[in-house]
């Protein structure tokens, strides 16, 4: 009876370690991720950064992970409660109504709440568990991988009404390229994190910024693109409102399809002009966002800021 105790207990929290992994690390703030795992000296960054760059493989570790350790609890479960009851059919009932209000908050609410909100440091100590279990669960989801995949192409669709460019891809493909690398690899420290200074900081005011009217075309774009040659553009609506922008490749992906800029516009995300960096920072992240429209209080758009100041801002108030 103690060993079947003692490997409930061990599945309990391999089935919590599972399960709030998964949360806690697409809770993580992958701009931050990136820029830490610039720096060689962070080890663990960098093991997440690879283990996340390959979603579906690591959904499907965590995924089998998880089904084979509520699998195993659900086993040692019935056979510490048959070692009480008798009645076979009594037992499992008892199994049952024990076992799952358990396993749902031992195994499953309580560990995605824990990893959600210590995300940027759990996610990081679970990676050695995780780097093991992907070695020890290779046979299993190396065989599950490819219907991932085809599943994961599928649900996205490559048609032209759904596709959009990856924002972050220039900037990776900068630092890659040795530009702007000191600061990123500052900012992978965590340096200035704490900050709360605000984004009025590095606030972009309107009268520099080159924004599109509502009804621009793809000719208009061009010539915004000769002399700002910035990456994205706000709309200014009728109203002199603010509400959408449009990137600059998802304009050109479009070219010969779309009738006017507006059908690939992105939605602005807006900021109150005392909103703290940090917070800036992970509003645009989970967002998948570069730039974002700051108003004040009475909704008045002030002007613009974007993801490279917002973390300059950080670096500069450390």
């Amino acid at each position: 009876m103690t060993w079947e105790l003692t490997g409930f207990a061990v599945a309990v929290v391999f089935s919590a370690l599972y399960s709030g992994s998964e949360t806690g690390i697409y809770a993580v703030n992958r701009l931050r991720l990136e820029m830490r795992a610039q720096a060689a000296e962070d080890h663990a960054a960098r093991a997440l950064d690879k283990l996340v760059s390959s979603q579906e493989a690591l959904l499907c570790v965590l995924l089998i992970g998880n089904n084979i350790a509520n699998e195993a609890t659900t086993i040692l479960a019935e056979h510490i409660v048959s070692g009480f009851l008798t009645d076979v059919r009594f037992s499992t009932l008892v199994t049952t109504a024990v076992l799952t209000p358990l396993l749902f908050v031992l195994g499953e609410a309580l560990p995605k709440q824990l990893f959600r909100q210590h995300a940027e440091s759990w996610a990081y100590r679970v990676t050695p568990f995780l780097q093991l279990s992907r070695i020890v669960l290779a046979p299993l989801w190396l065989l599950v991988l490819p219907v991932a995949r085809l599943a994961n192409r599928l649900a996205r669709g490559r048609a032209a009404s759904g596709f959009r460019h990856d924002e972050f891809a220039l900037e990776r493909l900068l630092s890659s390229a040795n530009q702007q690398v000191d600061p990123v690899r500052e900012a992978a420290l965590g340096i200035g994190s704490r900050q709360k200074s605000p984004v009025r900081d590095v606030l972009v005011p309107l009268d520099r910024i080159r924004w599109l009217a509502s009804d621009a075309t793809i000719e208009d774009l061009r010539k915004s693109l000769q002399v700002a040659r910035h990456s994205r553009y706000p709309f200014r609506d009728d109203d002199g409102e603010f509400r959408t922008y449009v990137y600059f490749l998802d304009a050109f992906h479009f070219n010969g399809r779309a009738t006017s800029l507006k059908e690939v516009a992105r939605p602005l995300i807006e900021l109150p002009v005392d909103a703290a960096l940090e917070d800036a920072l992970d509003v645009l992240e989970r967002a998948s966002s570069r730039v974002a429209v700051v108003k004040d209080a009475s909704g008045q758009a002030l002007g613009f800021v974007f993801a490279a100041d917002v973390v300059a801002g950080l670096l500069a108030s450390a």
